[in-house]
């Protein structure tokens, strides 16, 4: 319904008309489109209908096709096809956001980085906001329609509502981007500071060549793992399981485990906020030094043989390295399993079991633990997180995140539609938690909710740490 409401916005504001470029997609071209899309879906995705069911999936095909009869401009077709994807309440399969984002300053868009929660300002300096201010409008736009638009796009596992929202928040400049800047040098910009006084000022945007020179100043180990001890406690902040360089994150795994035994550190918290996921072998990794018998995760993968899957790492495509590899690494299941999905024929589905855990054999840490998580805590953090939760590991703190007890879609791959040039990410793989077969849209949810107030914000300070430092005001979901 959603997806209904936005393009109905969408098609009174007249912006299939006005949107920039002014380069239309034929309905030719989009039938096509689309056509490519379902069809790969169809031939690579293990389970679309999983969350949806089959008829809420045929029902929004129709509304896509319907959508498409008339000429449109790349960023609107993104969204039409964004609303489509949204049915199947997968992660995994979406709008290639980067590639979005790039397209649009590509062909001449200029965009405004604001980070926001809500209508409350997190991060835009670019903008000459501060932490704290109440967005109100942007171009004449009101937050609230940014934002309906921004929902439509914004994709997530099951039925979480709360990711959902810091998704919309996490899009907002991306969405603004092609259908409120468009080209425009500047933006106006209306908020409301904390004392409640309402200012209107103008900010310049940024073309292609200024995001290209802003992205050379950020701090390029804000990605990086990281350890502290604050107040006796050690915090590991792990920003994904997919790092740059693996290496380094294990070495400062190992030496944040290193350090918590030596300092005789009785209390730890992992901080998985944001960490959007990555390698289910990284999760057993770090799980691995806060339990002596390890963790296996996950306990099987569903998986359809496609042309698309090929398409990741293609030597594993050739028969005698798949065989070379299937003899070499029997005992090694992680390995096995993969060239073993990858060895069968084209279409057939097939269901691989897991059953090693990681073990440490120093260092392992069996004090008390808590996890922070947040709404952008997804896929392999969600793995992290079912393990805590399934072996009672620890306390969870934060919000309910992308995903259940029952497991997520992964190992996506990406696709390009024919005519637009969009790139689509598109599962490959079913992990499942254990072998019940069941998908549970229902998220996991924390044992202590932390709320982020606007003075949070304003004093730029950490909600987590300030409960962590008073160890109370805490209530459960």
């Amino acid at each position: 319904m959603k997806g209904v409401i936005s393009l109905i916005f969408f098609l009174i504001t007249g912006f299939v008309v006005g949107q920039f470029p002014s380069r239309f997609l034929s309905v030719q071209e989009m039938t096509q489109d689309l056509d490519s899309l379902l069809a790969t879906i169809e031939a690579a995705h293990p389970d679309p209908t999983a969350y949806c069911g089959e008829s809420a999936w045929i029902q929004a095909q129709a509304l896509a096709q319907q959508q498409i009869q008339s000429p449109m401009s790349t960023a609107a077709f993104g969204w039409v096809i964004s609303e489509m994807l949204g049915t199947l309440q997968d992660s995994h399969t979406q709008l290639n956001y980067g590639s979005y984002w790039r397209k649009h300053l590509n062909q001449g868009g200029r965009v405004l980085p604001i980070r926001k929660r809500g209508k409350w300002v997190v991060k835009a300096p670019l903008a000459g906001l501060n932490p704290g201010d109440s967005l109100v409008s942007i171009n004449g736009w009101s937050i609230d329609q940014i934002d309906l638009i921004s929902k439509t796009f914004a994709m997530t596992e099951g039925e979480s509502d709360v990711s959902e929202l810091r998704m919309t928040d996490a899009l907002f400049s991306l969405i603004m981007a092609p259908f409120v800047i468009q080209n425009k040098d500047s933006a106006v910009i209306v908020y409301q500071n904390p004392d409640g006084k309402t200012i209107r000022k103008s900010v310049a945007t940024m073309g292609l060549k200024e995001w290209e020179a802003y992205l050379k100043k950020q701090d390029p180990d804000k990605e990086k793992a990281q350890f502290t001890i604050e107040g006796g406690i050690g915090i590991l902040t792990i920003p994904s399981f997919a790092p740059k360089r693996f290496g380094q994150q294990h070495r400062i795994i190992q030496r944040a485990f290193r350090k918590i035994k030596n300092q005789g550190l009785d209390s730890l918290v992992i901080d998985l906020r944001n960490n959007a996921g990555g390698l289910s072998t990284e999760v057993e990794y770090l799980y691995s030094y806060l339990d002596t018998q390890g963790h296996n995760t996950p306990h099987n993968i569903i998986s359809k043989s496609s042309r698309l899957a090929q398409t990741r790492y293609p030597l594993l495509n050739k028969k005698w390295i798949q065989k070379s590899i299937l003899h070499l690494f029997q005992k090694q299941e992680n390995i096995y399993n993969y060239v073993f999905l990858r060895s069968q024929p084209l279409g057939k589905q097939d269901t691989v079991y897991f059953h090693q855990n990681f073990i440490q054999k120093r260092n392992v840490f069996n004090g008390t633990l808590i996890l922070w998580v947040n709404g952008l805590s997804a896929s392999a953090a969600v793995d992290f997180t079912h393990a805590v939760r399934l072996n009672r590991r620890g306390q969870i703190w934060g919000e309910p995140i992308m995903g259940g007890m029952k497991g997520t879609f992964g190992n996506t791959t990406a696709m390009t539609l024919p005519n637009s040039q969009l790139q689509i990410q598109i599962s490959t793989i079913r992990y499942n938690y254990d072998a019940s077969w069941q998908y549970d849209p229902v998220p996991l949810s924390p044992d202590i909710v932390i709320e982020i107030t606007r003075e949070d914000l304003i004093k730029d300070r950490d909600a987590f740490k300030e409960v962590l430092k008073k160890r109370s005001n805490l209530r459960t979901p």
